[in-house]
């Protein structure tokens, strides 16, 4: 499972074998809900603004992550009082969308779903 905002190439892998992921945005911050591995988790999502293409050769912007959903970098439960500012999703098409949302700055935040670790042209 992937996130990423803006139409920067930015994503990350959240967690594996993912279902019931649930998708929302307030400011610059995602909240990513799922159950995975037996267990509802509630990931807290920022930073990449302005990622840059992979091929660049320069650093890239990279994701941070709370995997407590607020208790580490809050020191709070943010998950449970967490506001949603999500609008529709309009942005493009995308290959295994399972939600998205663009948010009141007009970044687009996605949720993806892919395949890992596949031989050389999925074969």
């Amino acid at each position: 499972m992937l996130v990423g905002p803006r139409s920067a190439p930015a994503s990350d892998l959240l967690d594996l074998n993912a279902t019931h992921v649930q998708l929302a945005v307030h400011g610059g911050t995602a909240l990513v809900s799922y159950r995975a591995k037996s267990a509802i988790r509630h990931v807290l999502v920022w930073g990449a603004i302005n990622a840059l293409t992979p091929d660049s050769g320069q650093p890239q912007a990279r994701f941070k992550h709370d995997y407590s959903g607020g208790l580490r970098s809050l020191h709070r439960a943010a998950w449970v009082s967490f506001v949603d500012e999500c609008l529709p999703y309009d942005g493009p098409t995308l290959a295994y969308f399972v939600t998205g949302c663009k948010a009141r700055d007009g970044s687009y935040w996605a949720v993806q779903r892919w395949q890992r670790n596949l031989p050389h042209r999925g074969w």
